[in-house]
């Protein structure tokens, strides 16, 4: 019988069934499972090439908050480090859900974020060549003064701000200017804004 699990256990860690991981979550579980997943993707994050993780947060803000959104970035990382991440889907009600770590993602191709709280998108993602598609949703989507995209970009997603803070917001992100100077993303098939536009 130990022979037969001990095999079953390398048979489920063989690298070609860890190529896309998939995990849901409730509020209830949200943590342990975060939690677990960083102690596992330590082990075999080298083999994920697709990371989906849908993991609603704790109904009240406080520490549980703040370490299930620590426990997120690490998975995110762990996997985005070794090089072989190349598609991110994060779901996650935690917030805020800022998208600091992106830089660090050189083979990601595509990449999705859904939150009902803030999205903020800080930092250069301009060396990110890899990256040709990005979903962004959240409460209200914010791009800090650092912010930049890569311009490798052919889909470019945006939706969750109201009409009245949506154009100020990305009218005020140097990378990209809204609606005339398109030239910023040259190689950009398609640009959504959501249906909240003026």
């Amino acid at each position: 019988m130990a022979l037969a699990c001990r095999r079953l256990r390398d048979l489920c860690s063989s690298p070609e069934l860890l190529r896309t991981v998939s995990v849901r979550a409730t509020p209830a579980n949200s943590l342990p499972t975060a939690s677990a997943l960083v102690t596992w993707l330590g082990r075999h994050a080298a083999h994920v090439q697709k990371l989906q993780l849908v993991v609603p947060g704790p109904a009240a803000a406080g520490a549980e908050q703040r370490e299930l959104a620590f426990n997120l970035v690490a998975c995110v990382t762990l996997c985005g480090t070794v090089g072989q991440l190349q598609e991110l889907v994060l779901a996650s009600n935690t917030p805020p859900a800022p998208v600091s770590w992106l830089h660090a993602m050189h083979s990601l191709r595509r990449l999705t974020v859904h939150s009902a709280a803030e999205v903020r998108l800080a930092g250069d993602a301009g060396g990110l060549t890899a990256l040709q598609e990005m979903h962004l949703q959240g409460g209200t989507i914010v791009f800090e003064g650092t912010a930049r995209l890569p311009s490798s970009l052919t889909r470019f997603y945006l939706n969750g701000a109201t009409a009245n803070e949506f154009p100020q917001q990305v009218g005020c992100w140097q990378g990209l200017a809204w609606p005339t100077e398109a030239h910023a993303l040259a190689c950009c098939h398609t640009l959504d804004a959501g249906t909240n536009m003026p």
